[in-house]
């Protein structure tokens, strides 16, 4: 696979449930396959673990560039997928559940 040139990634965020849980989902891909399936297109799902959000995926430091694993296979023409899990993030949470909470 050969990637393609920097600035040509997409990304949007969708949401789904997990019965009344809203749970957050992010996702980046080549821009020439923006809103198009393709089978040939290989999907990276990356799945976070212990208690961080999805987002550590795709940091971008302030006066440092750019550290988004996500933009660097979707260069190399992966569908990447993220996903808040619950109580993570910007994904919903039980009443009265203690919640880990994105800083912004």
């Amino acid at each position: 696979m050969v990637p393609t040139e920097a600035g040509e990634i997409w990304s949007s965020e969708y949401w789904t449930k997990k019965g009344d849980i809203p749970l957050w989902m992010y996702r980046k891909a080549d821009r020439r396959t923006q809103g198009r399936a393709s089978p040939a297109r290989p999907v990276f799902v990356f799945r976070p673990r212990l208690s961080v959000t999805s987002r550590v995926f795709d940091l971008n430091v302030p006066g440092k560039g750019e550290y988004s694993v996500m933009n660097e296979f979707a260069r190399y023409g992966f569908d990447c997928w993220t996903m808040d899990h619950e109580n993570y993030g910007k994904s919903g949470a039980h009443v009265g559940q203690f919640r880990y909470r994105q800083r912004r």
